[in-house]
């Protein structure tokens, strides 16, 4: 199915690859956003991805601490900055842990200093309002040409992050049977 490479996701000519590197997933995201626009003004209908195509990476708020993401959204800034189109959307989850330990709040004011476009969604039981907000994020992207931050707040993290993951060193019995029992696809 993969073709032999790891964690390759798709099938098809539009296929990509995630990566179990922190945030090393960012970078190529905002390259393939810069690369979108130029490749349409270059290549014209041969073009890979359509006219309007907006690159989309994912990550967990804990990453944006790592400096493949500040790298990645400071090339996403300078981009904007020099007036290069760059459709490129963060979507960060939040459930303000990251790997062993608390995130004590501190994404809301590491966002707002990105200096793009925040939405914010809740993750725990509001898949209408989470669908919306999504969509508004991507369709401003996509009209604008510029990033844009999706934060997706209150998401449960179900389990630990990782095999390794000890959460009863940083979480209570009673936090880790609630996260474990919390399903936002249900609520």
């Amino acid at each position: 199915v993969t073709g032999g490479h790891h964690c390759a996701l798709g099938g098809g000519p539009f296929d990509f690859y995630v990566t179990s590197t922190l945030a090393s997933q960012a970078p190529p995201a905002v390259g393939r956003g810069l690369g979108i626009p130029l490749s349409n003004t270059v290549l014209g209908d041969e073009a890979r991805f359509p006219k309007d195509a907006v690159s989309i990476v994912s990550v967990g708020d804990g990453s944006v601490n790592n400096s493949m993401f500040m790298s990645a959204a400071n090339l996403a800034r300078y981009a904007t900055h020099r007036n290069f189109k760059c459709p490129t959307l963060f979507v960060i989850s939040n459930n303000d842990l990251c790997i062993s330990l608390r995130g004590y709040g501190y994404l809301a004011k590491f966002v707002n200093g990105l200096g793009m476009p925040l939405f914010t969604a809740s993750g725990n039981g509001d898949l209408v309002g989470m669908w919306d907000t999504a969509e508004k994020a991507l369709n401003t992207v996509r009209r604008s040409a510029k990033p844009a931050v999706l934060v997706i707040n209150d998401l449960p993290r179900r389990f630990g992050h990782a095999a390794t993951d000890r959460q009863n060193m940083y979480l209570t019995d009673d936090e880790i049977t609630q996260a474990a029992s919390t399903d936002p696809l249900r609520s």
